[in-house]
Parts: structure tokens; sequence; C-alpha cells
């Protein structure tokens, strides 16, 4: 591989790097805090695996202040693995609710039981086997051997891409360019003797001063190693192609609610988008094919909100019923009442709580 930026030196730029980060280090709850270590026991560097395994997770495309309430209400409900393995899936749904990108929840409670039944509870430490474990990927399983086991990884997230990019002036467009952009980070982490301080040090120069727009280069502890530090085009890099226009799906979603006031919820199948979510009665709005087994016909219509998937838009149709639990008895054994004053505490997604929230709104 031919270096694109003669004035990089990757001893220097850890030393460098390292020093801010002694001093700058954000305090995260799943961290070691650096300036306050214990040499006693494990390797003090090294952090707890369970709390670095479960942020990895959350942190999934998910900024750090949405995801810190989430990991401490986990680490409270769900102290350690076993907890975790043991606890059912509808409470470990409804204490994610909000978070987003289901898939990973459930990813969570397999990965949980398969390092139980097949590793007695403990992490494995080695890239090839945490890459066995489900729900972790090849950055997931980098990041835990470097940051809850102080071993040699290229830890390479969305902020290290950012800071590669910038440093070797990488002009290749995302995401064609992810290869050539860990390729280039092992620069970063050549001859690396603090390996979980570094990948944390590169994580937190990529949130703080290296950031999308605007990089703080006057900041930079690393800017004179940096291709593009102090330019107009720093703001510029990575290079990503333009997105596509996402494309927009229309449904509908039906709130029954009673005199007294509470409201029918279901729990979502598992085949579809937000599975095993309590949830309103929708139509087939994720293309699962299941259709509402409600008729809004004689429904009220009462708003309209609007969400943003990943690879699409959904515009929903809200409807608001009043029924009386009699007329519930036949659906008993798919849904429930949950009260109104409760609801918001029941574990909906947040699509469901921007229903709720037209719903509240027009004060039935």
């Amino acid at each position: 591989m031919k270096k694109s930026n003669p004035i990089f030196n990757s001893a220097e730029f850890q030393k460098h790097l390292l020093a801010w980060y002694r001093s700058h280090a954000r305090v995260l709850p799943w961290r070691v805090d650096t300036r306050t270590l214990s040499t006693r026991g494990r390797d003090p560097y090294a952090a707890n695996p369970y709390h670095v395994w479960l942020s990895e997770i959350m942190l999934q495309q998910t900024v750090v202040a949405t995801v810190i309430p989430y990991f401490n209400k986990f680490i409270k409900n769900y102290p350690d693995i076993f907890v975790l393995a043991r606890a059912k899936e509808a409470d470990i749904m409804r204490d994610w609710a909000g978070l987003g990108y289901y898939a990973r929840a459930r990813n969570l409670i397999m990965c949980a039981k398969q390092i139980c039944d097949e590793h007695g509870g403990i992490f494995p430490s080695d890239e090839d086997t945490l890459l066995e474990l489900k729900g972790i990927g090849a950055y997931t399983a980098a990041a835990i051997r470097a940051i809850a086991f102080n071993k040699p990884a290229i830890v390479v997230d969305g902020n290290i891409e950012r800071i590669v990019s910038r440093v070797f002036r990488i002009t290749e467009f995302l995401p064609a360019a992810k290869l050539i952009l860990k390729q280039y980070a092992a620069e970063f982490y050549l001859r690396d003797k603090h390996p979980a301080e570094m990948a944390q040090a590169l994580m937190d120069l990529g949130a703080t001063i290296c950031v999308p727009k605007n990089p703080r280069c006057e900041l930079c502890p690393v800017s004179k190693f940096c291709a593009v530090a102090h330019t107009a085009e720093a703001g510029t890099y990575p290079r990503k192609k333009p997105k596509d226009v996402r494309p927009v799906r229309r449904g509908f979603t039906l709130i029954l609610y009673t005199k007294a006031g509470d409201v029918w919820c279901e729990t979502r199948g598992g085949h579809r988008m937000l599975g095993g979510m309590l949830g309103l009665p929708s139509s087939d709005w994720d293309q699962k094919g299941e259709d509402c087994k409600f008729d809004v016909r004689h429904a009220k219509k009462i708003g309209i909100v609007k969400h943003i998937f990943s690879h699409f838009e959904l515009q929903m149709d809200v409807y608001a019923q009043i029924i009386t639990k009699r007329e519930m008895a036949v659906y008993k054994n798919s849904g429930m009442f949950v009260p109104r004053d409760g609801i918001v505490n029941a574990g909906l997604p947040s699509l469901f709580k921007k229903a709720m929230k037209v719903f509240n709104d027009e004060k039935f």
C-alpha cells in the first residue's frame, strides 16, 4: 500500500493522540476512566466485556447521548450476561423501546444465550470466535478485543473512518472506500502498545474534534500529521456519493380505546419490523404480508405521523375508535388493554408513541 501522506509518523501520531486522550477522554459509563486507574487484579486498561459488548451493540447507528440512559437502565435491570440470557424477551424488548433498529435487541438476546450456553458466560477475546456470535460483525469484534481485553485490533468505526480519510486524503467515495480506509487505519495501530486507549482515543477525537462538519483543526492534537488539516476541503472528507431518494410508504394505525381510557395493544409478529414489540394495530406498511385485522371505515382519522426508517420513510394515517372490552373479547389471545396513563412505559416503539401523541393531543 502506497502511503499518500509523507508527513504521517505512526509512533509520533500515537504519542500525541494518547497524551491528549489522557487529559480529555469522555467519561462514559461503559469505560475505564484512565485518570483513576487501579493496577490491582486484571489489566487495568481493560473494561468489563459485558459492558463493552452491550454499549457497542447499542451504539450501532445511534449517538452516545441517546445510548447512555438505555445502557444504564440495562445494567440496572440485567447486571450481567447470565441475567440477560434468562430474562423474558418481552421485558428486554420493552426496555429497548425507543432505541430503534430492533433487530439489534433480538440479536442481543440470542448472543447472550450463545455466550452462556457455549462459553460459560465468558466472552471470548479472539476475533474469530467473537465473529461466530450473533450480531457481532468485524467492527464490534475488534472493538471488544481492544477495549475489553486491551489486545491489538484494528478498530474502525464511522468516527475513525473520517479521521483516516482526512489524515491520508482518501478521495474514493464511501461506501466503496471502506476497505481502503481500513487498510490505512492499520497505520494508526502500527506497533500499538495501548490498544484499549488507542481505539477510544480515536473515537473521541472523531466525536469531539474531527467532527463531520467544520472540523476543529485548531484544537486537534495530531493536525500536523493530517493531509487536509486547516484547509477548506477538510470538511468534505470522507467523500460520499449523493444519497438515493428515500422511498415513501403509506399505511395506517388504529387506536382502539375504551370510555375508561384503556388502549388496545398487540405484540407484533417476530417476522415483522418492530417484531416482538408491543404496538398498535396497523396496516402492512412493512410489507410482510400481514394486514390489520381491524376495519378503519368506521373510525375517525385524527392525524398523520411521519417516521424515518433506514431504507424508507413511512407516512402513517392515525385513526381512533371507541370500543368496549366485550367487543374485544374475541381478540383476547392476540393483544391486551393498556391503561392510557401507563402506555408511555409499556415499551411502545417511537413510531407508535408518535401516534399516541396525536391521540392525546386530540383529548379523546
